[in-house]
């Protein structure tokens, strides 16, 4: 009786143990109806029936991307383990994992499931639902075409391989990547015993990776420009424009790496106007038609606000063709560990709990296993995203510590490294944001008037641009 008193107890404990190391990984709230400001007249909104298995499409014509609004509850297994809405129609399946515990309204991604058949069918794992009345709202984007060319901004080495990669590898693209990402540590001590290097390591290190990885897909140095500025400060640069920052890394060695026939000065002052002036180079050299930008304010790092806030401050003073905006996050606001469960899976909507989160457009642009297994050895590729330990012989601390991980991850349930963005990006999807530049200017303004001091005037919507 002893004995089986003690068992329980200790089984008792180590689900607390779990779940209390789980919710500080994802520090959300599971019981709540996720909220969005779907724009009317963006989309097209229809009534489904839900039953215990599935629903019945009506005899209509569907868009490229569709996403279910469904109610949904986890068993309470669902609150140990990872809860899952598996979704299939004919040869096509998806699977799509949730918070533990989740109660409430979701926007699960069915594009990929949406075919010929007008059944399809919901089984879920550690998940149930009531039958309901349910939304799908579906969108019809302009596939690209031959005379398209895509401009990826990318704040940091590695943004517009996470964001874009499937994208970008099957179009005519260029990348402008804005940081040379010298706040990077991984590795560096066992390369380099004198700390006041490393920045200057991790920046030559990254601007290299942010030039040379998109040729692994056809997208060779040329067509890539790395700009040089400083790593987690551009928000420090926009509040005072003109006042040069003071790097610890050796920006014109960086710049120098470029072979971009864009006009960038190896020496010019590192400043709010200088990056302006930078991307309307970019700009003026390739008069992009789709531009692909983070999404302000909903991705939560402030270097990917600022970025879009100052391609929009560019496209103010470059004249040519209306490009169309797509936005991504890849820093969800609530929850670095979005999107959930394994590499491969499906995409809900970012979790949020208001409805100011405004939706103009979405873009579900399917990958196929090749495109995910580019995808992944273009991010092994990125120094940064490398786990050290993996390369290297570990010292014995070092070997302690990792077990020591891979235990607690054991525990938890969750990943070794539970925001890794080996799970996280490489999905069977990318989710792209679709607005106009007008559209744009408006959520650029939200987000400086939030994260500034002192912001500036609201930037005037952008006229009809013409060809030069």
């Amino acid at each position: 009786m002893v004995l089986a008193v003690s068992w329980a107890l200790f089984i008792a404990s180590l689900v607390m143990h779990r779940l209390r190391i789980y919710q500080r990984d994802l520090p959300l709230d599971a019981e709540h109806d996720d909220a969005y400001d779907f724009v009317n007249g963006e989309s097209t909104a229809i009534t489904v029936e839900i039953d215990h298995d599935g629903l019945t499409l009506p005899d209509a014509s569907f868009g490229d991307t569709a996403f279910l609004a469904l109610r949904l509850e986890a068993t309470s297994l669902g609150s140990l383990i990872d809860p899952a809405l598996e979704i299939s129609s004919g040869k096509n399946r998806d699977t799509i994992v949730f918070e533990r515990g989740v109660r409430g309204l979701r926007y699960v991604d069915v594009s990929r499931v949406l075919g010929t058949e007008r059944r399809v069918h919901l089984t879920g794992h550690h998940l149930r639902w009531d039958p309901q009345r349910a939304t799908l709202r579906h969108w019809n984007n302009r596939p690209l075409g031959a005379d398209d060319r895509v401009l990826v901004i990318a704040p940091h080495p590695d943004d517009a391989e996470i964001a874009a990669h499937a994208f970008y590898s099957g179009h005519k693209t260029n990348i402008a990547t804005i940081s040379a990402g010298d706040r990077s540590r991984i590795g560096l001590a066992r390369l380099e015993p004198r700390a006041s290097e490393h920045s200057r390591l991790a920046a030559r290190l990254r601007a290299w990776n942010s030039l040379t990885v998109p040729w692994l897909v056809g997208v060779p140095p040329g067509d890539v420009v790395q700009l040089g500025y400083p790593d987690g400060r551009l928000g420090e640069m926009f509040d005072d424009k003109h006042r040069s920052l003071d790097v610890e890394y050796d920006r014109a060695e960086v710049r120098e790496m470029n072979r971009a026939p864009v006009d960038l000065p190896v020496n010019r002052p590192c400043t709010w106007t200088s990056l302006v002036a930078d991307l309307r180079g970019v700009l003026h050299t390739w008069s992009p038609t789709v531009i692909i930008v983070p999404f302000p304010k909903y991705d939560n790092h402030p270097d990917h606000g600022f970025a879009t806030a100052a391609v929009v401050e560019a496209l103010n003073a470059v004249s040519g063709p209306r490009p169309r905006v797509l936005m991504y996050v890849n820093h969800s606001l609530l929850t670095e560990a979005w999107p959930f469960g394994p590499a491969g899976g499906g995409l809900s909507l970012p979790p949020n709990h208001d409805d100011n989160f405004r939706i103009h457009g979405l873009w579900s642009f399917p990958t196929s296993a090749e495109a995910r297994r580019d995808k992944n050895i273009a991010l092994s590729a990125m120094h940064d995203l490398r786990d050290a330990s993996e390369k290297e012989r570990p010292t014995l601390a070092e070997m302690l510590a990792e077990a020591r991980s891979l235990l607690g991850a054991k525990v938890r349930g969750t990943d070794h490294h539970p925001n890794n963005y080996f799970r996280r990006a490489v999905r069977s999807s990318e989710l792209f944001f679709v607005v106009t530049l007008d559209q744009l200017c408006a959520i650029s303004d939200e987000f400086l008037r939030d994260n500034t001091r002192q912001p500036d005037e609201p930037t005037a919507a952008i006229a009809p641009l013409v060809h030069r």
